[in-house]
């Protein structure tokens, strides 16, 4: 009788190791762990870089404020030096950044402005990270809240999520994660 049972599931394991082993479709391949890393360091945020040998002139601090005013209309702004280095994500064109403060009432944001191309504007990176972070605060909001109390399908947003990291910026040569120094001009 022992015999008997050990037979039948050895059976039923073999068979159920069959049925695991039938092959998957293929998915897409997602970004994995390592390159998911490298997305989240390349969060802008103030760096310790070289500094821009020449400083500000008044044009670009126009400009700077211009662009700082469609992410973030009527705060009060403190631009930080401009460094002479960009992160590849940004682009060959490239050539310098800054750390912009926003003042908000009771809250401070930061922003990264680029020069591309010889303006200043919200690059590439940071625009990804504009997009990024509102849906994370959603979907952490949704699993912190109470089953009873949750708003929205958490399918909708992870969904919104994986699409939008398949969107991250890609480094125009296979260095990815490397600076581009910037042009001294």
């Amino acid at each position: 009788m022992n015999a008997i049972i050990k037979t039948l599931a050895f059976s039923l394991l073999v068979v159920s190791l069959g049925v695991f082993a039938e092959e998957k479709p293929v998915r897409k391949k997602e970004k994995g762990p390592s390159e998911r890393y490298r997305i989240l360091k390349a969060k802008p945020r103030r760096f310790q870089g070289e500094n821009r040998q020449e400083n500000l002139n008044d044009i670009e601090v126009r400009e700077i404020l211009a662009a700082t005013q469609t992410i973030y209309p009527r705060e009060v702004v403190t631009i930080d030096a401009v460094k002479s280095e960009c992160p590849c994500e940004d682009g060959a064109s490239c050539d310098a950044q800054v750390w912009v403060v926003v003042y908000k009432p009771g809250k401070t944001d930061g922003l990264m402005l680029s020069r591309i191309e010889g303006r200043w504007t919200v690059g590439p990176l940071q625009k990804w990270w504009l997009k990024y972070e509102p849906l994370q605060l959603e979907q952490s909001r949704y699993f912190r809240s109470p089953p009873h109390a949750r708003v929205g399908d958490i399918n909708v947003i992870q969904k919104k999520l994986y699409a939008l990291w398949n969107q991250f910026p890609v480094c125009p040569d296979s260095e990815a994660g490397v600076m581009n120094p910037g042009s001294k001009s």
